[in-house]
């Protein structure tokens, strides 16, 4: 099935119909997961193009001269001709990969997050830590991978010593199969003073744990190299290696676009979480690093967006037009959150607490309920407007 939103669309649907595909003609676009055929008749700026794109549906724009800020997940043809051909081809593929979408749905899925904060200090790791814990929470096996082998935080948080990712890093290089099962910390391989016991007693006992060592030093982390491609190999392997243990994998990483063992994380993840908060160098920021990472071979379907350090009442709208996405969650500033994690409480206080309930809900599809994707005001006014010579 495709949805057909574009100029001269009976002339699209009379062809999709000739070679017998299915297709709708929709002016409401609100909640649409199909395949989606707009041009600059019905969509002149792109906008819904965009939205709909990071919402993870395929889109094939139809223009004589596309908008200069289309995403770059938009599929375009332009000029003075398009052919059905054209138009036929990309409709198959873009059936394939719903269909795939869907199988993959059905089954048991493993998810790996990967969750990229735009800069320092916004709690981007936190936000990831958290996730981990309250999948864990809920009876769900999960992994927490700290990628940050510069300022690791899990051992200090965790409590724990050993370079866990260092050798697992080592013996991959060496292109040996390690059992993966003997990285990954969980406190009943753990030996405890009695101080640390009570702590460790509040860990859920589905939460694991994989992280470089906080006290060693960069000379000790393996040297994996600068051939992205290969990293991204090593990183794989890692990520394929955990999923047969694991239902959700949360990863962490710092906030550095050029950092190898972030963008190779990104690019072998299934999902990306992108973390900013209201700081307007964050908010500037982000196109800059999405561009970045995008030029790096980062996928950016499925793509989602959280605002941390929200105030109580935010107006998103802003935000979205300067970073050029829309934001899916938010996380309202905690007053007691660092209170609570100096005291090792790793959920922070109830508000943060509260956010990453939300975020879970969706993201990780715990009692999730689906959201519409807010399309519809866009459409309400629209009709079969035509533009000669498209087709």
């Amino acid at each position: 099935m495709v949805v057909i939103n574009a100029s001269k669309i009976e002339k699209i649907t009379e062809y999709a119909i000739n070679d017998r595909i299915p297709c709708e003609e929709r002016l409401d676009l609100g909640g649409v997961s199909q395949p989606v055929i707009l041009s600059d008749a019905t969509d002149p700026y792109g906008e819904v193009a965009n939205t709909l794109s990071s919402n993870g549906v395929p889109v094939l724009y139809i223009a004589y001269q596309a908008p200069l800020n289309l995403s770059s997940m938009v599929t375009v043809l332009s000029g003075e001709e398009v052919s059905w051909e054209d138009i036929k081809r990309w409709i198959q593929k873009a059936n394939e990969r719903v269909n795939q979408q869907v199988q993959i749905a059905s089954l048991n899925i493993k998810r790996t997050i990967g969750v990229f904060g735009i800069q320092p200090g916004i709690g981007a790791g936190s936000i990831a830590r958290g996730l981990a814990l309250y999948s864990a929470q809920q009876g769900i096996k999960t992994l927490y991978i700290d990628l940050n082998y510069r300022f690791p935080k899990a051992p200090y948080l965790i409590g724990y010593k050993g370079n866990y990712l260092e050798e697992l890093l080592d013996t991959l290089l060496m292109h040996e199969k390690p059992n993966m099962e003997n990285y990954f910390l969980h406190k009943s391989k753990m030996t405890l003073t009695k101080q640390q016991q009570d702590f460790f007693k509040r860990l859920p006992d589905d939460f694991y744990v994989l992280s470089p060592s906080g006290e060693l030093g960069l000379e000790y982390f393996p040297n994996i190299g600068t051939d992205l491609d290969q990293v991204t190999d090593l990183v794989k392997k890692i990520i394929d290696g955990a999923k047969p243990y694991f239902e959700n994998i949360l990863i962490s990483m710092s906030s550095d676009p050029d950092e190898i063992l972030n963008l190779a994380t990104l690019r072998v993840c299934d999902q990306r979480l992108f973390v900013t908060d209201t700081n307007p160098s964050s908010v500037y920021l982000f196109d800059q690093r999405m561009k970045l990472l995008i030029d790096s071979g980062v996928p950016m379907d499925g793509t989602q967006v959280v605002v941390t350090k929200a105030p109580a009442k935010l107006d998103v709208e802003p935000i979205e037009k300067i970073i050029g996405q829309p934001i899916h969650y938010t996380v309202e500033y905690d007053p007691h959150f660092v209170k609570e994690i100096n005291e090792l409480n790793l959920m922070g206080g109830d508000v943060f607490k509260a956010g990453i309930t939300k975020i879970a809900e969706t993201l990780l599809g715990i009692k999730a309920e689906k959201k519409q994707s807010g399309i519809r005001s866009w459409f309400s006014s629209s009709s079969k407007t035509t533009k000669a010579g498209v087709l």
